[in-house]
């Protein structure tokens, strides 16, 4: 079981993007495995491609769909709660400044037991019980 965080699939899916081959090789190895994603996940992927790369409106249709029809998708705003204690704890603790989006994945992986997510945001090194496959 893991979770892939929106950077990990934004990779996967954007050809022009610099993790592009290091994501499909990994999407690759994870292809037997239980992939999960939540709401917020599809949210975070449609809107940098739309509105930050600027994508095609065909790719992020394609897009939005395959991530409602090809992962495991959970339903997260129970956790958005937790998300935001871990936000503003990371903020008094270490002065680090995480986004929102990321402490409510952390919140929800914590609480369904997953360890493992596949993302090359390295904002996720260093969080205790999670460790970053990429």
């Amino acid at each position: 079981m893991i979770f892939l965080d929106a950077n990990f699939l934004i990779n996967f899916y954007v050809k022009t993007n610099k993790d592009y081959e290091r994501a499909n090789e990994l999407m690759e190895e994870m292809k037997n495995k239980e992939r999960i994603i939540s709401n917020l996940v599809i949210m975070e992927v449609i809107t940098v491609m739309n509105v930050k790369l600027k994508q095609d409106h065909y790719l992020v249709s394609k897009v939005y769909k395959e991530l409602n029809e090809n992962y495991k998708v959970i339903i997260d705003n129970d956790f958005y709660g937790n998300g935001f204690e871990i936000l503003t704890k990371q903020m008094k603790k270490n002065k680090r400044r995480i986004p929102l989006f990321d402490s409510v994945y952390i919140a929800l992986m914590r609480e369904l037991g997953i360890k493992k997510i596949a993302t090359f945001d390295n904002h996720f090194d260093n969080i205790i019980g999670i460790i970053r496959v990429c």
